[in-house]
């Protein structure tokens, strides 16, 4: 195995870590989100305004532990289904 392919398989493993990771904080948010609005302290626009500002800046914050090539596949796929 080349050192290109080494690095490869490595930020691979990594990008999925980092995906997990997100999806459970986005996970947590949500769940957050749902008991205000069931816990009446928030209303169902509060509590959707919340989430889409928390998915920004989480998603902001993992992008920097993203490769390059992780990246751009999160871009491709994005652009694929919008």
């Amino acid at each position: 195995m080349t050192e290109g392919e080494h690095s490869v398989g490595i930020d691979a493993s990594n990008d999925a870590h980092t995906r997990a990771r997100y999806i459970s904080q986005i996970q947590r948010i949500s769940s957050t989100a749902k008991a205000d609005i069931s816990a009446g302290r928030a209303s169902y626009l509060e509590a959707a305004e919340y989430c889409h500002a928390m998915r920004n800046k989480v998603m902001e914050e993992y992008r920097k532990l993203t490769s390059e090539q992780g990246l751009a596949k999160a871009e491709q796929i994005k652009k694929n289904t919008t």
